[in-house]
């Protein structure tokens, strides 16, 4: 039985992407989501985390029309 170094060099990488799709995972998802729900937990209450854009389009919304007012 032989291994080659392809098969160790693709395993290696294998892991290596494993290991930096669950660290961006939890930096882009699950850190925010957690962190809301503790927020939760002592009352404060406000948007929900939204992955790519946020509160931009509230606060564009609010700025508009805050903006039509005199």
């Amino acid at each position: 039985m032989e291994i080659s170094l392809d098969k160790v060099a693709t395993s290696v990488l294998f892991v290596i992407m494993t290991t930096l799709s669950c660290m961006i995972l939890n930096w882009v998802w699950l850190r925010p989501k957690y962190l809301e729900r503790c927020l939760r937990k002592q009352g404060l209450v406000g948007n929900s985390y939204r992955l790519f854009f946020g509160d931009t389009k509230d606060s564009s919304m609010m700025i508009k029309q805050a903006c039509s007012k005199p």
